[in-house]
């Protein structure tokens, strides 16, 4: 997709499983949606960012896991950004990462 002056953007969607007529046509249909932000729709954008939190007492895979600013599956994220698997415990103390906006 051309962009203004010499900036071109490219866009590139996979599937493990491969792509049948109806996902290409639907990655190419929100493709085409893509458009310059005004610049008080860019100001109102907050980025996503990793911090690192400090485990406390009584906190879970499950409590932090909700703190995780992500639409979906926000304790699956949290287990894969940190190498958990769902029996693993988490210790007063432990150091965790955390996806934040801001």
């Amino acid at each position: 997709i051309a962009g203004d002056g010499d900036t071109f953007y490219r866009f590139i969607f996979t599937d493990l499983h491969g792509l049948s007529r109806e996902d290409v046509a639907d990655f190419e249909s929100s493709a085409k949606t893509f458009q310059k932000l005004a610049p008080n729709e860019a100001a109102d954008i907050k980025p996503l960012r990793i911090k690192i939190h400090t485990v406390r007492s009584g906190e879970t895979q499950e409590s932090l896991g909700r703190q995780m600013a992500v639409d979906k599956l926000q304790l699956d994220t949290f287990r894969v950004i940190n190498g958990l698997k769902p029996s693993d415990s988490l210790q007063p103390g432990d150091a965790v990462k955390l996806v934040v906006r801001g």
